[in-house]
C-alpha cells in the first residue's frame, strides 16, 4: 500500500494486521505535530464518509493506496467557509432561476452545511450566521417542501446579507490586515454619528439610533477578533462587553443621558485605542 499526503508519497512501516482506521489515526497524529488537519481521506480513489465508519475496518493488505489532503487550521477553515459561500451562491442561483431539481440537492446537503458553519467561522459570528440561516431556511419552507413564492423576494434579500457575512469571514482569514484596516475606517466613519444617537432617541427616531448602535457593536466585535490574530496588547474584552451591556440597559430604560455619556466617554476612546493598535501592527508588519 502507498500512502500519499498532499500528493507526496510517505514512507512508513506496517506492523501487520492494520486496518484503514489505524492508518487514519496515525496520519492524524503525524499531522498534528505540524498543526495540520486531515481534510480528505481517499481509499483507492474513493472518498471516505466521516459518518460511515465501516471503511475503518478495511484490511490494509486489500488497499492499494491512501491519499490524504492535509491543511493547516486556517486553510481548513477558509476552505470550509468558501464551501458555505458556494452553497449559498448555488442556492441563490437556483431560486432566482427557479431550478427545482437543483434546490432538492441543496436542501439535502443543508444539515451538513449548517452544522459546520460554527466550526469554520469561529466565535459568536459563526453562531449568529448559523442561526440566521437556519431561521431563514425554516421560514422559507424549503426544508419541508418547496419555497413559498410569496416569500421569494424577501428570502433572496435576506440570504444576500448572509452571503456577505460569510464572504467577510473568508476575507478575515485571507487578508486579515486589510480587513482590519477596512473595519477601522468604518469605525472612524461611525464616530461622528454616535453623537446623534441620543438626539434620535429624544425625537422618536429609535430605529435610526438602533441601527447606529448595531453597526457599532458589529464593528467593535470584528475589530477585537482581528486584533487578537496579532501579538499586540488587545482591548479589554470584559470591559468592552460590560460597556455594551450597560448601553443596552440604558436603551431599555430610555436613559438618553447615560447613552450619550457611554458613547462619548467610553466607546469613542475604545475606537481610538483600536485605531492605535492597528497603527502599531502596520508599522511592525512594514519592518
Amino acid at each position: 500500500m502507498i500512502l500519499y499526503i498532499n500528493e507526496e508519497a510517505i514512507e512508513f512501516t506496517l506492523e501487520g494486521g492494520e486496518k484503514a482506521g489505524d492508518i487514519f489515526e496515525s496520519v492524524r497524529a503525524f499531522l498534528s505535530e505540524s498543526d495540520r488537519l486531515i481534510y480528505s481521506f481517499l481509499i483507492d480513489n474513493e472518498e471516505t464518509d466521516p459518518e460511515d465508519i465501516s471503511w475503518k475496518n478495511r484490511d490494509i493488505d486489500r488497499i492499494e493506496k491512501i491519499e490524504v489532503a492535509a491543511l493547516t487550521e486556517m486553510e481548513y477553515r477558509l476552505t470550509g467557509i468558501l464551501t458555505v459561500a458556494e452553497f449559498i451562491n448555488f442556492l441563490i442561483h437556483s431560486i432566482s432561476e427557479n431550478k427545482i431539481s437543483g434546490l432538492k440537492d441543496l436542501v439535502d446537503d443543508y444539515p451538513s452545511i449548517s452544522d459546520n458553519i460554527p466550526v469554520f467561522v469561529r466565535g459568536e459570528k459563526g453562531v449568529l450566521i448559523k442561526e440566521y440561516l437556519d431561521n431563514l431556511m425554516q421560514r422559507s419552507g424549503l426544508l419541508k417542501s418547496e419555497l413559498d413564492n410569496s416569500y421569494r423576494q424577501e428570502f433572496l434579500s435576506e440570504i444576500e446579507k448572509i452571503s456577505e457575512l460569510v464572504k467577510s469571514a473568508a476575507r478575515e482569514i485571507e487578508n486579515p490586515l486589510h480587513e482590519l484596516e477596512n473595519s477601522i475606517k468604518a469605525a472612524n466613519l461611525l464616530i461622528p454619528k454616535l453623537a446623534d444617537v441620543s438626539l434620535f432617541l429624544q425625537t422618536g427616531k429609535d430605529k435610526e439610533a438602533m441601527d447606529i448602535v448595531i453597526s457599532l457593536t458589529e464593528i467593535l466585535q470584528k475589530i477585537v477578533g482581528l486584533l487578537s490574530l496579532y501579538n499586540t496588547d488587545n482591548i479589554d474584552i470584559d470591559k468592552l462587553n460590560s460597556i455594551l451591556s450597560e448601553l443596552v440597559e440604558a436603551f431599555d430604560a430610555g436613559d438618553f443621558i447615560l447613552i450619550g455619556d457611554l458613547l462619548e466617554y467610553e466607546i469613542t476612546p475604545i475606537l481610538s485605542e483600536m485605531a492605535d493598535r492597528f497603527e502599531e501592527i502596520t508599522k511592525r508588519e512594514d519592518e
